[in-house]
């Protein structure tokens, strides 16, 4: 069969399937750009991209602009450098596109280091969402990088005042926060599986979304200045004792659900509100101190109720002041397991 008929029948099968990527490979250049809509067929149509690949990367672009977007990475490669330059354009977005069936740029990473260029601005969630990096022990950044930085492997923006994200397979213990860090993004300890300790210094203002969720750490003493704590920041990892400060006003959603191993929580003076599922799905959990100035909870902050499922009970003694809102409030509580004790600090 001559070379054009293996042409048309490969890109015919590639239409009629219209999930696969496409590939334009030429045989002598690291990179390739066919200048037709590649990857996700409706993604690059409806954005009007072109698509290429360099070295271990899959881009986009479009005639009209000036910079380039990394979608996808190579998935075989252990230690990945962003080119700095593509096509003559800079290269400044990380913003992975989710798919799972398309050859080299499928689902789990063998990524151990990443190392981002000079022009990256833009690191989107869907890096640290969409594609699983179990084997990332390391980030670098070059010197030259205006937006980021690199700090004993760990991500941070350029001038230390928030940790973006923590190597998943860095393999320490403990770890130090260095003092400084005023913010803790979305994710940024997200399923690291090393990680046990954690020490947060005082400049810690902000915990971002699911900060520390699915993570192995198991102690954590809190800034005192914390003042933002968002949804989920704690779920689903081994923590047994966590003490809320006081200029934390709200204890958020899902902060510490389904930590399994919860044995004791003390909430200081000045915390305001418990969000419904705060602490549910936490077996262990057998001690809550809340002080008077927590004036907004019920019991789904403890418990899963729902009108479809048999109502949870947990074995949890509350111990509040005598007249306060949470003496008041978990006496009621009994049939679901929670007891109330007079607290007298």
């Amino acid at each position: 069969m001559s070379s054009k008929k293996i042409g048309k029948t490969f890109w015919s099968f590639a239409f009629c399937l219209a999930t696969l990527l496409v590939f334009t490979v030429t045989a002598n250049a690291a990179e390739t750009d066919s200048q037709t809509p590649g990857t996700l067929r409706a993604y690059i149509e409806n954005q009007g991209l072109f698509y290429g690949e360099y070295k271990d990367c899959m881009y986009t672009y479009t005639n009209q602009e000036k910079e380039i977007k990394i979608i996808g990475l190579n998935k075989h490669a252990e230690n990945i450098k962003i080119p700095s330059m593509i096509r003559g354009k800079k290269v400044t977005t990380i913003d992975l596109v989710p798919y799972y069936e398309y050859g080299i740029w499928e689902g789990t990473l063998k990524l151990k280091s990443i190392t981002f260029s000079k022009y990256i601005n833009k690191i989107t969630d869907s890096f640290f969402i969409f594609f699983d990096k179990p084997e990332l022990t390391a980030y670098y950044v070059s010197s030259e990088n205006q937006k980021f930085m690199a700090k004993d492997g760990v991500l941070f923006s350029k001038h230390g005042r928030t940790l973006i994200s923590f190597p998943r397979n860095k393999k320490m213990k403990t770890y130090q926060i260095p003092s400084g860090v005023v913010k803790i993004g979305s994710l940024a300890f997200k399923y690291c599986s090393k990680i046990q300790n954690i020490v947060m210094p005082d400049t810690v203002t902000i915990l971002k979304y699911r900060a520390f969720a699915c993570s192995s750490i198991r102690k954590i003493n809190l800034s005192k200045n914390l003042e933002t704590m968002e949804g989920a920041a704690f779920s689903e990892t081994g923590i047994t004792e966590i003490t809320i400060p006081s200029k934390l006003k709200e204890i958020p959603n899902l902060c510490f659900g389904y930590c399994k191993n919860l044995k004791k929580v003390t909430i200081q003076q000045g915390v305001k509100k418990i969000v419904y599922d705060s602490f549910v799905g936490c077996p262990k959990l057998r001690t809550i101190i809340i002080p008077p100035s927590v004036t907004d909870f019920d019991e789904s902050a403890f418990v899963y109720i729902s009108s479809h499922f048999e109502t949870e009970t947990i074995n949890l003694t509350i111990y509040a002041k005598e007249r306060s809102f949470a003496y008041k409030e978990a006496g009621k509580w009994g049939k679901y397991g929670i007891k109330v004790k007079k607290w007298n600090p």
